[in-house]
């Protein structure tokens, strides 16, 4: 019984194993698609890592029609407590935001079309946040722009939204 158990735990480790090797997974899909759903895909790193960093600026326009300038959304806070390295709930808004920064920009590089761009979801979902994060009486309009960054590059802009009334729950 046990040496059943034993080789049951070792065709599993193997065939892991063997998962990660792209043309023998393909192979093992093709012909095992039932058996491979059953057998983990181990990946420390996300296949694409992130390698950039994304900055959300807004700015509005005032009701005497003057631009103000740009702020930077930032959405971790200036100090961690010290249990934030085992349950961090400020983390679901960065990922949250990078989720959509990624949809956003990858939905503006296929479409040309203004007007697809600005009813997509997560135009929308920018808008709709930042409408409701903008505190300033005096704006009536808002205008936001995702900037990306990394170690090799410097900051450079990689969507610029339309501008558009603010919408506020009065």
């Amino acid at each position: 019984m046990s040496i059943g158990i034993g080789a049951f735990f070792l065709s599993i480790l193997i065939l892991t194993l063997l998962r990660e090797i792209k043309g023998v997974s393909a192979w093992l899909k093709t012909h095992f698609p039932l058996l491979m759903q059953f057998i983990p895909t181990w990946s420390f790193f996300a296949p694409i890592p992130n390698m950039l960093d994304y900055h959300l600026y807004y700015r509005g326009v005032k009701k005497n029609g003057e631009m103000s300038a740009w702020q930077e959304w930032t959405y971790l806070p200036e100090k961690r407590p010290w249990f934030a390295c085992v349950w961090n709930p400020s983390k679901r808004f960065s990922k949250g935001f990078l989720d959509i920064a990624h949809d956003l920009l990858r939905f503006s590089n296929q479409f040309d079309n203004p007007l697809h761009i600005c009813s997509s979801l997560p135009y929308l979902h920018l808008l709709n946040f930042l409408s409701a994060f903008v505190q300033d009486t005096d704006l009536e309009k808002i205008q936001f722009t995702i900037l990306t960054e990394s170690r090799l590059q410097a900051p450079q802009i990689a969507f610029v939204s339309e501008v558009h009334p603010l919408r506020r729950n009065r």
